[in-house]
């Protein structure tokens, strides 16, 4: 961990763990396209429900069986592995949703 906690960092750190992210996506006047996947252990749909709220003009996508690394798990098990298992898939549906969404 020394590696991505050395002290050059900390004060980096330190200011991005002070931030709001709903927050900070009020103030963005762009449009925004929000993805979640309900196997997502780091961030969850109450977390996606947040953001909506600071941003409502925000399209959204919600994806059952995606993870936190945008991959097709069925279990907190496979979850775990699928990190640094290059074999499980990405979400089916995510490059063609947002492909769809950037030509919008």
């Amino acid at each position: 961990l020394e590696s991505l906690l050395r002290k050059s960092i900390q004060p980096y750190l330190k200011e991005l763990l002070n931030l709001d992210p709903s927050v900070e996506l009020s103030k963005v006047g762009i449009p925004v396209l929000l993805l979640q996947g309900e196997q997502d252990f780091q961030v969850t749909i109450q977390d996606l429900e947040t953001l909506k709220t600071a941003k409502p003009d925000a399209d959204f996508r919600v994806y059952p069986d995606m993870n936190h690394v945008l991959k097709v798990v069925k279990s907190t098990q496979e979850n775990q592995g699928s990190y640094s298992d290059p074999d499980f898939r990405l979400e089916p549906a995510l490059p063609k949703d947002i492909a769809e969404w950037i030509n919008k």
